[in-house]
């Protein structure tokens, strides 16, 4: 039997067709079901809803909006990313961040934005699940949850504040990722490691790759080296190891994590450079110490002009900043970028003079030095900073080794000629503070200049050591003692630095960091005669004996020092031969030849005056007198030529002693005291008082002579009870009771 219905019996309904009968009019018995497409309907009509309720929830302005808000956020990204050197990830992953976010913020949108009167809840129960139209119950005849106000999981879950804390943790973890691979991915880590506030840096010696026979290859290398360390000493945001500490590892083999860990580094710049002809190639790249990995590398291959050679050298210090997470400032930039002589032949002799004046002291260096910075600034007149290296190397030539009137007008004329062409530059500035330092000993003016070159060039050592000894010759013994610490950390392989450490410690009495920091000195610069000298006294100094200090001193005349090579040298002989009283060895140093005038920035003293104080120690009181009226001759032409010259007053005042002419005597050693108070330069005063000491007990005025060591065994200074105690010179004020009180007391 067939069925109209389409082969189900009357009165069967498919749960479809039930659906779609619903739809129709009420059926009467008997009347015929008809089928219907069950899809098409609804779908058209769900469309149509969606489109009404996307224009009714304002969802495009949310898209806007999100957008909008998602590319601001980008540019934040971005930003950081190459502010912090981020790899490349950290962009791309932002955006994904973001896509995700997008579906999130719709579907909150959609399901928030409808809540209220004709919101949500009312669109739901407009069009109920089960199919009801509006306004009639449901086939299950009991109201719609959303009608009765009870909410969805839908919308308990996408809120506005879930949204919210969903882009916040998104974020979060990004900039988790972020900070992760700072600290712990490939970029560079050495300065946090070493907690050092600023990232650190050490260039290595350029490799000379050019072919053999080269004229000027090797200085040329060294040069480009040392200019590249002076143009990242100018970035404040960088801790740079200085050139001097860096210098011993020209040569050898390198293993670039255990050099960084020698140093205090945290990255390490390696070069080579190739010159041909009219070309430069130069070879470079940063290195992590920690990891080995590279930060950076770049090859550089150009004409050989002076422009080139700048942009070049600004170019690595820009690079090196940027790839250690450092920046700029403008003021930096300009410094970084400076191009100080468009003359490539004067910019050659000018990286001539540095090495000497910067890794050897002698005064053959020096005078080098200045010549080929004369040749520099004749090339081209208005090289600034030419001039102010010719000044330094007058400066520390007047200073050490020619103190005459025309060496101090050769100083002056260069830093006046340097400050009137670039008066702001950091080198400018520097050089003027030394002029004022050593020629002018105008200490307060000297650190007013220092520290405006500090302030650009705040990792420079040679700046740091410079204004640590002005601060100690005003007295302020302890800062400055601290900047020159400063300055040994960024140069720890720096024997001048060594050197004025070890001379700041001594004068504080820290006698074992005294002598370590002079033993280093030494160390570093075996032939250097002042190092030599002054580690020789302060063995005489703590051991009194001379024992320690003589064999020093034999050991480096041995490897070919002399005592005449520089003043404290010879002064360190003559005080260790005369207080182990072998006087003998003196005189003939002294009728030989080998001993000349010692003219040193501490003592003034004529040949016949030592000659005479050691034949009255010896009791030969007739050839004495005779030397000693030989030397009053000599210092008295010396102060009337030089009457502001502190030295040549005390000497003048211990020959007048040993000659009796007592208020002559006092007269001069207490104008020397006039000229050269503590006040003035606290290095040289403690001088000048202990040669008034020795003069008031020569004259018999014993206990001003007690006064002025107890002074002298209690203020920063070189003097020691235990050499005084053993000192030949005052055998006659050791028979005061009170003086040996004051020396077991000390």
């Amino acid at each position: 039997m067939k069925y109209p219905n389409g082969g189900q019996p009357w009165g069967y309904v498919s749960a479809t067709d039930f659906a779609l009968l619903r739809l129709s009019p009420t059926p009467t018995l008997g009347m015929r079901y008809r089928k219907v497409d069950p899809v098409t309907p609804f779908v058209m009509s769900g469309l149509k809803k969606l489109i009404q309720e996307l224009h009714r929830r304002s969802l495009w302005q949310v898209l806007g909006i999100y957008l909008a808000g998602g590319w601001v956020v980008l540019q934040l990204v971005d930003t950081l990313a190459g502010a912090l050197n981020l790899p490349e990830w950290a962009p791309p992953l932002a955006l994904f961040l973001l896509i995700i976010g997008l579906p999130v913020v719709l579907a909150t949108a959609f399901v928030q934005l409808g809540v209220g009167p004709r919101g949500a809840d009312r669109v739901l129960a407009d069009a109920p699940s089960d199919g009801t139209p509006p306004g009639e119950a449901s086939i299950e005849g009991s109201e719609a949850p959303e009608r009765r106000g009870v909410p969805t999981a839908a919308h308990r879950l996408l809120t506005w504040r879930n949204a919210v804390a969903g882009g916040t943790v998104a974020f979060a973890l990004w900039g988790i990722a972020a900070a992760g691979w700072l600290l712990l991915g490939p970029g560079y880590q050495g300065s946090r490691r070493s907690g050092s506030e600023r990232p650190s840096v050490a260039v290595l010696p350029f490799a000379n790759e050019s072919a053999a026979g080269a004229e000027d290859a090797a200085f040329f290398a060294n040069g480009l080296h040392d200019e590249v360390i002076t143009r990242l000493h100018k970035v404040g945001g960088l801790r740079v190891i200085s050139r001097t500490s860096v210098m011993q590892y020209r040569d050898a083999v390198r293993n670039v994590p255990e050099i960084g860990e020698e140093l205090g580094a945290g990255a390490v710049v390696e070069g080579g450079v190739q010159r041909a002809g009219d070309r430069v190639r130069l070879n470079i790249q940063l290195i992590d110490v920690a990891t080995d990995d590279h930060l950076w590398a770049e090859t550089y291959e150009e004409r050989l002009t002076a422009d080139n050679i700048f942009a070049i050298q600004a170019d690595i210090a820009q690079q090196i900043t940027s790839r250690l997470q450092s920046e700029l400032t403008p003021e930096e930039r300009v410094l970084v970028e400076d191009r100080p002589t468009e003359n490539l032949e004067a910019y050659e002799f000018f990286l001539r003079g540095i090495e000497p004046q910067e890794d050897r002291y002698s005064e053959s260096d020096l005078l080098f030095a200045a010549q080929m910075f004369n040749e520099a600034v004749r090339l081209d007149p208005g090289f600034a900073v030419a001039w102010a290296r010719l000044a330094e190397a007058q400066i520390e030539l007047f200073w050490f080794y020619d103190r005459t009137a025309e060496r101090r007008v050769l100083a002056r004329q260069a830093v006046e000629r340097a400050r009137s062409l670039a008066p702001d530059h950091p080198e400018v500035l520097h050089a003027v503070g030394q002029y004022y330092y050593h020629i002018e000993l105008d200490y307060e003016r000297a650190l007013r200049e220092l520290e405006l070159a500090l302030d650009r060039v705040p990792s420079d050592s040679r700046v740091l050591m410079s204004l640590g000894a002005a601060r100690r010759r005003m007295g302020l013994l302890e800062a400055g003692t601290e900047d020159i610490r400063r300055a040994f950390d960024l140069d720890p392989n720096s024997a001048r630095i060594a050197l004025n450490l070890g001379a700041s410690y001594q004068m504080l009495r820290d006698d074992d960091l005294a002598a370590r920091s002079l033993a280093r000195a030494t160390e570093l610069s075996p032939r250097w005669a002042r190092a030599v000298g002054y580690a020789a006294l302060h063995s005489l100094y703590q051991s009194a004996d001379g024992e320690a200090a003589i064999t020093q001193l034999r050991a480096a005349e041995t490897a070919g020092l002399r005592p005449s090579d520089d003043p404290f040298l010879t002064l360190a002989w003559i005080r260790v031969l005369v207080q182990r009283r072998e006087y003998d060895e003196v005189i003939q140093r002294i009728d030989s030849g080998a001993w000349g005038l010692v003219d040193g920035q501490f003592s003034y003293l004529p040949p016949s005056l030592i000659k005479a104080q050691v034949l009255q120690l010896k009791g030969d009181p007739g050839p004495a007198a005779r030397e000693f009226e030989a030397a009053v001759r000599v210092l008295e032409q010396a102060a009337a030529d030089a009457p502001d010259d502190e030295r040549v007053h005390s000497s003048l005042g211990l020959a007048y002693a040993a000659l009796g002419r007592r208020d002559d005597a006092m007269r001069a050693g207490e104008r020397a005291i006039e000229l050269m108070p503590r006040s003035r330069d606290l290095f040289r005063a403690v001088y000048r008082e202990d040669d008034l000491a020795r003069i008031y007990a020569a004259v018999g005025e014993e206990d001003r002579a007690i006064d002025a060591f107890s002074a002298l065994l209690v203020a920063p200074t070189y003097l020691r009870a235990a050499f005084l105690r053993l000192d030949p010179r005052l055998e006659r004020l050791r028979a005061n009771p009170r003086f040996m009180e004051l020396l077991d007391q000390n």
